[in-house]
């Protein structure tokens, strides 16, 4: 069962724990625009994933797209999509039941919950980049462990990547980046280690992410 509080990054921090259903609560009609048409696409190139990983990932594809938080990503095509349905706070905490977060779950649970999700705010009143990752990494130092910090880029922007675990029992890789004045937070959960499989469609995931304009 996943955690009933995940990854803070609150607007940084990544808070997680407790147990829910994978497919977190019913909300409210999303104001996000999906995308119109669909259809299953091809699993997006990702250069980070190995050849054997590559094998493992998902077939089918579809597009989301995110008016409300202004961009775009690839998901696996039977996985639960939920969208958020209200704004991301300025301050406080973010979870998977948070109706501020696009969240996708694997579907069957098996061999164990592995959860996705997307969340973005804009950044405060002459907030620099510099000053919104070190609040992440404060906000994150008393609930996580953290480690194998690498710059990467996404949709052509500067990013961080780290991993790691949460109180102690959560299984995390996360993304942040900030592009047009918002922060972004991409990451996937699990509450096992993040196998060969769980990385691989995370990598295409995050390799298909495209910043749009709010």
């Amino acid at each position: 069962m996943p955690p009933r509080f995940v990854v803070g990054l609150v607007v940084g921090a990544i808070l997680v724990a407790g147990c829910s259903s994978p497919a977190g609560p019913t909300v409210q009609p999303p104001t996000l625009a999906p995308t119109a048409t669909p259809e299953p696409t091809a699993a997006p190139s990702a250069a980070s994933a190995s050849p054997a990983a590559e094998a493992t990932v998902p077939i089918d594809w579809k597009t989301y797209t995110s008016s409300r938080y202004a961009y775009s990503i690839d998901y696996p095509s039977d996985w639960i999509a939920t969208p958020a349905s209200q704004d991301w706070p300025a301050t406080g905490f973010s979870y998977p039941e948070d109706p501020a977060i696009d969240k996708w779950v694997r579907p069957g649970n098996s061999p164990t919950w592995v959860l996705m999700f997307v969340s973005s705010v804009p950044l405060k009143v002459d907030e620099k980049p510099t000053e919104r990752m070190a609040r992440l990494d404060a906000d994150n130092a008393s609930v996580c462990q953290l480690s194998k910090r690498t710059d990467i880029t996404i949709d052509g922007s500067k990013a961080r990547q780290e991993e790691g675990k949460c109180f102690g029992s959560d299984f995390i890789r996360a993304v942040a980046a900030v592009h047009g004045g918002r922060f972004y937070l991409i990451y996937v959960l699990s509450g096992s280690p993040l196998d060969e499989t769980s990385l691989a469609t995370f990598d295409h995931f995050l390799g298909s992410f495209h910043f749009g304009s709010s």
